[in-house]
């Protein structure tokens, strides 16, 4: 299930360039052990693990910030 999840995550993100820092994915399995995506959204609506979810925010905009600063230096490169 957690691969699964991952993997949708991962692909519904390229979908959105990569974007989107949290997701929350509600998934069922029938009765015939066949998985099923009733949606995806981008801000999960949940209270629990809240310092979890703060530290998870910022350390993706750290790593956002990181590759935007690579990109700026990289460009700053070439025109040089």
């Amino acid at each position: 299930m957690k691969t699964l999840a991952m993997d949708l995550a991962f692909h519904i993100d390229k979908l959105h360039g990569l974007a989107i820092d949290e997701m929350g994915l509600d998934i069922a399995i029938d009765v015939n052990r066949r998985f099923w995506l009733h949606e995806a959204n981008v801000g999960p609506q949940t209270f629990a693990h809240e310092e979890e979810r703060a530290a998870n925010v910022i350390a993706y905009s750290r790593y956002l910030a990181k590759i935007e600063y690579s990109i700026q230096i990289i460009l700053m490169t070439e025109v040089c």
